[in-house]
C-alpha cells in the first residue's frame, strides 16, 4: 500500500491555486475565474464560516450546485479544518429530513436551486439545524452566508485542517433507502484525490449536483488543470461544449455514456481535443462497451470503485482495444496502492482466478459511515470494505466484475446475472439500450429495453435470445418493459426501485397507476420518472390550452423549485376505467411554507397507450391557482 500525503489536500490546493494565479481555474456560465479569485472567495467564505462558530470537529452540509461558490465554500471549511458532505437528493422529502438528521451537521448551506428540497423536506418537520443561503433570501436561513463572506478580507490565514482530522463524507446516491455517508480523514481524502493529472487538462463536469463531481474537480485542480462547470447533463450540449470548450476529459455513468455517443450531431462535432471518455458502470454489456469505441474513438476509459473506496481499478483507452474483444468484458487492473481479495461463499479465501465476493482495502478508503454504525460493521471488516460484488482476476490481471453477488444465480452450472442477461437483449436487432434489475420479491427480473428511433421493440425476440442463452426459466421469469428512455436517478444511473417498480405494473390497473403518478411525481416532487410514466407524444390539455412532454417537463420542474409542498385525496366513488383509458376526481392541496392552504379540484380524462399516460384533459382546475406563483397546472 502506498503512503498517504504528509500535508492535507487543502494546503496542497492553496499552494496551487497561488502558483496559477491569473490562470484560469473554473469556467461556469461562459465566465472565467481565475486562481487568484477563486482563492480571495475561499479566505473570505472560511473568515465568514469562522465567525457563525465553524471550526475543528464540525460538519458543514451543503445541497450544493456544480457552482463556484459551492466549491469555495467546501475548500473554506476545509481551510478552518471543518469537514464537509455534499448531500445527495433522495427522491422522498422524509428520506431528505433523515439523511440530514443522520449527518448531524453544525451548518447547513442551500442555494436558490436548492432551496426547495429544504422547504419541501424539513420545514414539515421541526428541523433545528442552522441554515445559511447563498445567492438568495429564504425564510428559513439565519443568515446569507456568501453577504457574510462579502463583507471579509482576502488576505491570507493559516489553514487548520489536520491529516487525522474528519475532513469529507461522501453521500451514497440512497435510490433504495436513506442514503450512507462514508467518512474520510485529511488524509485519506488526500489518497483519494492526489493523483497524477495533466496541467492542461480541461474536465467537463455536468450535472446538477455537486455530491457527484467533488474528487474530480479536486483532482484537476491539484494537477494545475482547469475545470468547466454546466447546471445539468444533455447529450447536444455536452457534444457543443467538448467542441467549443476543448475539453480533454469527460466522465459520465452507462445511460449517459450511450446517449452522447447516439446522438444525431457526434459526427459533426470536433472530438479532436478529447483524451479520455471515462464511464462506470461495473457491468456495462460488452456489446455496448465495444460500440462506445466504435463510436467515440480510442478515449473510452472504464473505471470499477465506489464511494466507500474510491477507483479500485481501470481500463484505459489504449487497452479498449478491438483486436482483444475480451479486454470489453473487464473493469481494468488494479490501482497501484488498492489490495483486492475474493472470498468464497464459505467465507474462505479464493485461489487465484477463482471468483469470490469482492473486498478491497486502500489508502483512499473511508473509515466507516457517519452514524450507521449497524451498515458500517457488516461493510468494514478488519481494514477490509466488503463491495457486495462478485469477480474475479484473469490470467493477466484483469478485474472482471461478475455483478451483485446478490443478483447472481446459476441453473445446471449456467451464471445468470442482470448484466449477462442485459448484453443478450442488446444484441437482439431493433434493440438500442437495455436496463435489467432484479426484483427479489416477484422472483423475476425486469428488463427496460429502448429500441432504435422508428422502430419498436419485438419482445418475442428478446424472450428467445434469453432462453436460447440461459434457458426457459430465465426467459419465462423476465418481465420486458418498452420504454423511450430508461428511468435515471439524479446521478444519472439506471433507477432501479424505478424499473422494478415498472416491472410490477405490467398488470396493474390504470387507476393505480395514476395514483402512482401521484404518489411519486407529485407528492414527492420528483420529476425523474417522467420518461416512465408518460408517452413520448404525451399531451396535457387545461382550459383549452395544450403541452406536449417537453413543455409539461420544464413546467414540472418550475414547480418543484417553487417550494409548494402537495398532497392528494381521491374521490373514490368517481374513477371509472376503460380498457385504455380512466376518468376520475382529485382534490390536490398546497400549500407555501409561509401561506394559506388551497385545495383544488382536479376532474381528469386520461387515455394510455402501453401503459404509459397519452392524453391527460383536465376538466376542472383553476387558472391560475395560486397569484404570483408559476403556473401549477400538472398533475
Amino acid at each position: 500500500m502506498t503512503a498517504t500525503p504528509a500535508a492535507p489536500y487543502i494546503d496542497l490546493m492553496t499552494e496551487r491555486l497561488a502558483v496559477k494565479r491569473a490562470e484560469t481555474v473554473l469556467r461556469y456560465q461562459r465566465r472565467d475565474i481565475s486562481a487568484a479569485e477563486l482563492q480571495a472567495s475561499i479566505r473570505r467564505y472560511a473568515r465568514a464560516l469562522a465567525g457563525l462558530g465553524i471550526g475543528r470537529g464540525d460538519l458543514v452540509a451543503l445541497f450544493a450546485t456544480n457552482s463556484p461558490d459551492a466549491i469555495a465554500i467546501r475548500y473554506a471549511s476545509h481551510l478552518a479544518g471543518a469537514a464537509t458532505v455534499y448531500l445527495s437528493v433522495p427522491p422522498e422529502p422524509r428520506r431528505r429530513a433523515d439523511l440530514v438528521a443522520q449527518m448531524d451537521p453544525q451548518l447547513l448551506v442551500v442555494f436558490p436551486e436548492t432551496e426547495n428540497l429544504l422547504v419541501s423536506a424539513l420545514l414539515p418537520t421541526g428541523f433545528t439545524v442552522p441554515v445559511a443561503a447563498v445567492g438568495g433570501d429564504l425564510a428559513a436561513a439565519r443568515v446569507r452566508l456568501d453577504e457574510l463572506a462579502a463583507a471579509e478580507p482576502d488576505a491570507p490565514l493559516p489553514s487548520l485542517a489536520r491529516p487525522e482530522d474528519l475532513a469529507v463524507v461522501i453521500s451514497s446516491g440512497g435510490t433504495t433507502g436513506v442514503p450512507k455517508g462514508s467518512c474520510r480523514s485529511f488524509a485519506a481524502y488526500g489518497a483519494m484525490v492526489i493523483n497524477p493529472s495533466p496541467a492542461d487538462r480541461r474536465q467537463l463536469v455536468n450535472g446538477k449536483l455537486a455530491y457527484l463531481s467533488q474528487a474530480l474537480v479536486d483532482t484537476t485542480l491539484l494537477g494545475g488543470g482547469t475545470v468547466i462547470l454546466h447546471d445539468s447533463f444533455d447529450a447536444e450540449d455536452t457534444l457543443a461544449a467538448i467542441e467549443d470548450e476543448r475539453i480533454t476529459d469527460l466522465f459520465l455513468v452507462e445511460p449517459q455514456l450511450f446517449e452522447l455517443m447516439d446522438h444525431p450531431n457526434l459526427d459533426s462535432t470536433d472530438l479532436s481535443s478529447l483524451r479520455a471518455v471515462v464511464h462506470i458502470g461495473a457491468s456495462a454489456p460488452p456489446t455496448l462497451r465495444r460500440r462506445a469505441r466504435e463510436r467515440l474513438g480510442p478515449v473510452v476509459a472504464h473505471t470499477y470503485g465506489a464511494s466507500e473506496i474510491g477507483i479500485v481499478s481501470a481500463l484505459s483507452p489504449a487497452e479498449h482495444d478491438p483486436a482483444h474483444p475480451e479486454r470489453f468484458t473487464c473493469a481494468g487492473r488494479i490501482h497501484p496502492g488498492v489490495d483486492v481479495r475474493f472470498r468464497r461463499p464459505d467465507a474462505t479465501l479464493a485461489e487465484d482466478g477463482e471468483a469470490g465476493s469482492i473486498e478491497v482495502r486502500s489508502p483512499a478508503m473511508a473509515a466507516g459511515y457517519r452514524n450507521r454504525p449497524v451498515e458500517q460493521a457488516a461493510a468494514f471488516q478488519g481494514g477490509w470494505y466488503r463491495t457486495g460484488d462478485l469477480g474475479r482476476l484473469d490470467d493477466e490481471g484483469y478485474l472482471h466484475i461478475l455483478g451483485r453477488a446478490a443478483d447472481i444465480t446459476w441453473t445446471d452450472g449456467v451464471m445468470i446475472s442482470p448484466a449477462l442477461i442485459q448484453d443478450t437483449l442488446c444484441r437482439v436487432p431493433g434493440v438500442r439500450y437495455a436496463a435489467v434489475v432484479t426484483d427479489p420479491e416477484a422472483a423475476a427480473r425486469v428488463a427496460a429495453v429502448v429500441p432504435w428511433p422508428g422502430s419498436a421493440v419485438d419482445t418475442d425476440a428478446c424472450r428467445a435470445s434469453v432462453a436460447m442463452e440461459y434457458g426457459s426459466e430465465a426467459a419465462t421469469s423476465l418481465a420486458l418493459v418498452p420504454l423511450a428512455r430508461v428511468p435515471r436517478t439524479e446521478q444519472g444511473k439506471p433507477d432501479r426501485p424505478a424499473i422494478r417498480a415498472l416491472g410490477r405494473e405490467a398488470g396493474v390497473s390504470l387507476q393505480a397507476r395514476m395514483r402512482e403518478i401521484v404518489t411519486r411525481m407529485v407528492e414527492a416532487e420528483s420529476s425523474s420518472l417522467l420518461d416512465a410514466y408518460y408517452d413520448p407524444d404525451f399531451l396535457l390539455t387545461v382550459n383549452g390550452r395544450s403541452k406536449d412532454l417537453a413543455a409539461f417537463r420544464a413546467e414540472h420542474e418550475r414547480v418543484q423549485r417553487t417550494g409548494i409542498t402537495f398532497a392528494a385525496t381521491y374521490d373514490e366513488d368517481s374513477w371509472v376505467e376503460g380498457q385504455d383509458g380512466l376518468a376520475g376526481r382529485i382534490w390536490i392541496t398546497t400549500h407555501r411554507a409561509c401561506g394559506q392552504a388551497v385545495r383544488i379540484e382536479a376532474l381528469f380524462v386520461a387515455a394510455y397507450r402501453s401503459g404509459r399516460l397519452l392524453r391527460l384533459t383536465a376538466l376542472t382546475w383553476p387558472d391560475p391557482i395560486l397569484p404570483g406563483t408559476p403556473d401549477t397546472r400538472s398533475l
